[in-house]
C-alpha cells in the first residue's frame, strides 16, 4: 500500500480520534459516533490504540495543553494537513525535526478508556 492510500484509509480514524483532544467534554453521542467510525475501520482495537498513541497524540496533544484550545472538531481536510506535517517531521532526516518529533507529548485522554471498552 502506498503512502497516499494509507493516508486515505487512516483519515477517518485520525479524524475520529482527534476529537479526544478537543478542549471540551465529550458527550455519550460523541463517544458512540467515534466508536462507530473506529469499528468500521479495518483496524483492530490494539491497532487503533497504537494509532492514537503514536500518530494522533503527537499531532494533537498540544491542544489539551493550550490555554485556549480548539473546542470544535477539526474538519477532515485540516486533520489530513496536521497529520501529514506531523508524519513528515517524524520521518524527516533533519536531526532537529526528529528530536522535536520524539519530544512531542503522547497524552492519552481519559475518554479513550470509554471508547476502548466498546471496541473489544
Amino acid at each position: 500500500m502506498n503512502f497516499q492510500s494509507l493516508m486515505d484509509e487512516r483519515l477517518p480514524v485520525w479524524t475520529a480520534l482527534s476529537e479526544l483532544f478537543l478542549d471540551t467534554e465529550l458527550q455519550e453521542d460523541d463517544i458512540a459516533r467515534i466508536v462507530a467510525v473506529l469499528a468500521r475501520s479495518p483496524y483492530s482495537s490494539r491497532e487503533v490504540e497504537a494509532i492514537l498513541k503514536n500518530e494522533v497524540s503527537p499531532a494533537f496533544a498540544a491542544n489539551l495543553l493550550s490555554i485556549a484550545g480548539e473546542w470544535q472538531p477539526w474538519p477532515e481536510a485540516q486533520v489530513r494537513e496536521i497529520m501529514e506535517r506531523s508524519i513528515r517531521m517524524a520521518l524527516s532526516t533533519n536531526f532537529f525535526d526528529r528530536i522535536r518529533s520524539s519530544l512531542k507529548r503522547r497524552i492519552i485522554p481519559p475518554e479513550w478508556h470509554r471508547i476502548a471498552v466498546q471496541l473489544v
